[in-house]
Parts: C-alpha cells; sequence; structure tokens
C-alpha cells in the first residue's frame, strides 16, 4: 500500500480511480504481465475491468510456461500444448491452479501407474544394488506383467482415505478433466500387496534360466 494513503484527501482516491481508468487495456494488460500468480489473481480482483481482461492467454500462458520449463514432461512445447488443447479443456489459469494442486498429491494416477518404467526390487540384503532380485515390470489395467518369464499377476486399486481435491474443491478421481487417480491408493500399499503375492509364487515358477538350460 501507498506510504500516505491514509493521509489523502477523500477526492483524491477517486481521481486516482479516474486516472487509472484513462488507461488502455494494452497497458492494464502490460501491467499485469510483470505479476506472478498470486499478485494477478489480486489484481483481477480489484475491480470489474481487471476481471475481464484477456489475462489468460496474455499472462497465464507465460505464468504456466515459466512453470513448467525446467519440467521434461510437463514443459510447454508444441507436442504439450496440443496435447493439453485435446484432453485439459481448460482456461490457462485453470491448468496453472490444477497443477500446482496435483504437484502436492501423495497417489498416483491409473495413467502414470501404467505408463511409467518400473523395476522392483525384492531382496533386502541387495540394498538396491543387485541384479538377480531387480525385476522389470509393467502394468496394465488390471494386470501386473513381470518381464520377462513369469505369468500375470492380478491387481486391482482400493479406496484408503479420503479422494483427493483441487484446490478449487473439485474432485480429483472424476471431476479434473484428463486425469483419473487412483482412490487415495499409496504406492506403498500397493506394492506391499504386490510384493507378498509376488513372493508367495516366485519359487513355484520355473525359472526362465532353467527352462533354458541354464544352472542359476
Amino acid at each position: 500500500p501507498h506510504p500516505h494513503r491514509a493521509a489523502l484527501a477523500p477526492g483524491a482516491r477517486q481521481g486516482e480511480m479516474a486516472c487509472l481508468d484513462e488507461l488502455s487495456d494494452e497497458l492494464w494488460l502490460s501491467i499485469a504481465s510483470f505479476l506472478g500468480p498470486s499478485e494477478l489473481l489480486s489484481f483481477q480482483s480489484i475491480c470489474l475491468r481487471a476481471s475481464v481482461l484477456p489475462t489468460d492467454q496474455s499472462c497465464w500462458r507465460a505464468l504456466c510456461a515459466e512453470r513448467w520449463k525446467d519440467k521434461p514432461r510437463f514443459a510447454l512445447t508444441t507436442e504439450r500444448e496440443q496435447w493439453l488443447v485435446a484432453n485439459q479443456p481448460m482456461t490457462w489459469q485453470q491448468r496453472y491452479l490444477f497443477f500446482e494442486a496435483d504437484a502436492k498429491r501423495t497417489v498416483i494416477s491409473d495413467a502414470e501407474l501404467q505408463s511409467l518404467t518400473w523395476h522392483f526390487n525384492f531382496t533386502p540384503s541387495a540394498g538396491g544394488q543387485g541384479t538377480v532380485s531387480i525385476q522389470r515390470v509393467r502394468f496394465r489395467e488390471g494386470m501386473l506383467e513381470l518381464v520377462p518369464g513369469y505369468p500375470p499377476l492380478r491387481y486391482k486399486l482400493e479406496p484408503q482415505g479420503p479422494s483427493p481435491v483441487c484446490s478449487d474443491g473439485r474432485d480429483l478421481t472424476s471431476n479434473c478433466p484428463g486425469e483419473r487417480i487412483a482412490p487415495s491408493t499409496t504406492m506403498g500399499g500397493l506394492l506391499s500387496a504386490l510384493s507378498q503375492t509376488f513372493l508367495s509364487t516366485l519359487f513355484s515358477w520355473p525359472s526362465p534360466r532353467h527352462e533354458a538350460g541354464q544352472v542359476a
């Protein structure tokens, strides 16, 4: 706030607003382009004119690009922008707020579960550096594929708590376009259940190397 605002005459404030009203939309947008996300939200709420300025493409898109530029999967390339338009029909402001809320979640989406590369290490003594116990796996819908040489294992994601929500209160499990969240299922709980199933069946299956005539 202005340090001398309290000493201004009653009519001075009206004069200031009159001066602001004389500024062009282009100048208002130029001022808005220097603001961060929280300041831009405040700017948009100061008056009706500020709230209807076309800040989405000129300001919020730039904030998204700056925020995501060092994140390989989210950097705003041409391909990424086309994907967002096709899969997340939101304004840039909504996208910014959505991904800020999404970055704080502690659950994993089924799309992430099935698209990422996973390696499991089931031998504690290997310390994460072993080669025999490290198993590459693929998640498919309802099925865990242990690669290579083992029959698939069934799995399912079950709720373990309240559904995660966006900052504006929307339920991430159903109401946010483009992502479907595994309902409050932690990876720790999922992997624990999978490891129990895996270990209980591991030694009853033929070893791929044994089938090839090799001695482990």
